[in-house]
């Protein structure tokens, strides 16, 4: 039961740390909640929450190799550290761009798009529920309390 704490924990960390896993979160949420409101067949679920457990996967595998060539190096620069601490994070974004596309693939090649609208036109208050709920993220992704600085990788 320990390995689940210190996976949850390392998990927690990464949010707290990283802009970009606040953001991954953020989109998982909208693109959740369009699942749910489009009502989307099991195989895109598992299409769509696949994606969303490799970027997110690979975010936190990109946040240790970071912090572990941190420490290797003492804040002195290296090629090889630069070398690859780019190559976890071209993973996360290849991994980003793939889910990206997949969304499009099952949102918009699905013929989602009405049903979204209908929804919105049929539950107003949901639907500016939904809206209302950006200016939290953004709080979240841009202003948590233990993030990196702008400008910081």
């Amino acid at each position: 039961m320990r390995c689940f704490y210190y996976a949850l924990r390392g998990i927690r960390k990464t949010l707290l740390t990283e802009r970009n896993m606040r953001i991954h979160l953020a989109a998982a949420f909208y693109v959740a909640v369009a699942g749910f409101v489009c009502r989307i067949e099991a195989w895109q679920w598992c299409a769509v929450l696949g994606c969303i457990a490799l970027v997110t996967a690979l975010e936190c595998v990109n946040t240790a190799l970071e912090a572990v060539c941190d420490l290797a190096c003492g804040g002195e620069f290296s090629p090889l550290v630069e070398k690859a601490k780019d190559a976890a994070a071209g993973a996360v974004l290849a991994a980003a761009i793939l889910s990206a596309v997949i969304g499009c693939v099952v949102f918009f090649g699905g013929g989602y798009v009405p049903r979204a609208l209908e929804f919105a036109s049929q539950n107003p208050v949901w639907a500016a529920a939904i809206v209302l709920t950006v200016p939290l993220w953004v709080k979240f992704i841009f202003f948590m309390r233990g993030s990196k600085h702008a400008g910081d990788n």
